[in-house]
């Protein structure tokens, strides 16, 4: 298999991401799950408003910080499938070559959703393990009944395994798109850069290690995913600290 586990490992950066995401995801969509359930018992005016006010920042948070957080994590993904392509092109040509189709080649990226599961399961693992502080902080003053924590086997799907899956998928679905080109054009490609390219600077580029390499090939040469990464930490800083330091009293 052309790409494993030890190429998936490098994308330590998309499972930080969707461990930051889920983490706040699980925590606020929990908490408006288990706060429904206790809304009956509300009687006073001043505890509705209350309730109201938890209710509209969890929706708010989880679409903002959470949705911005995806949209990183999938445009990290897709530039590293890219730069994984283009820095293979030599073998996935002879690959076409030898007789792979495009789909066969392509099926090997879908171990690039392991970065997103483990990032995923992290962030919902942590997510119950602050819950109970959590829940604790958004009723401190003690407007509402007590909220009870409890699973919700939805949200374990929504934020673990669908997300592996789309990205798997999307992995597979976008490595399929990017290796439609002919195979003289890949080796020519290849050929093209390594005559353009000298020696000195070829060795010296192999023994950099794949971060440094990474970033001196990619995020030099693409601005928007530079963008995308400090807009995305700084939706979940933001939105973090807004939602731990809100004052409904």
């Amino acid at each position: 298999m052309l790409v494993g586990i030890k190429n998936a490992s490098r994308l330590i950066g998309i499972s930080i991401v969707a461990c930051c995401a889920v983490l706040v995801c699980t925590m606020f969509v929990n908490f408006y799950f288990d706060a429904r359930l206790i809304e009956s018992e509300i009687t006073s005016e001043l505890s509705m408003v209350f309730y109201n006010a938890q209710v509209s920042a969890a929706k708010v948070v989880c679409l903002v910080s959470g949705g911005c957080l995806l949209l990183t994590a999938v445009v990290m993904l897709l530039f590293y499938i890219k730069h994984y392509i283009d820095t293979h092109k030599k073998e996935l040509g002879i690959l076409k070559a030898l007789g792979y189709s495009n789909i066969k080649i392509a099926k090997s990226f879908w171990v690039f959703g392991i970065s997103t599961f483990i990032g995923t399961a992290i962030g919902y693992a942590g997510a119950f393990l602050i819950m109970p502080w959590f829940y604790a902080l958004q009723n401190e003053d003690k407007l509402l009944p007590e909220i009870t924590i409890n699973f919700h086997p939805s949200i374990l799907f929504y934020f673990v395994v669908l997300p592996t899956v789309c990205f798997s998928a999307l992995s597979v679905y976008y490595a399929w798109y990017k290796l439609k080109k002919p195979v003289l054009l890949l080796l020519k490609d290849n050929l093209q850069t390594a005559s353009k390219t000298p020696n000195h600077r070829i060795e010296k580029n192999r023994e950099l290690p794949f971060v440094e390499d990474l970033k001196r090939n990619t995020l030099k040469s693409k601005k928007a995913l530079v963008f995308f990464i400090m807009f995305a930490s700084f939706c979940f800083s933001a939105m973090t600290q807004m939602s731990f330091s809100l004052n409904y009293s």
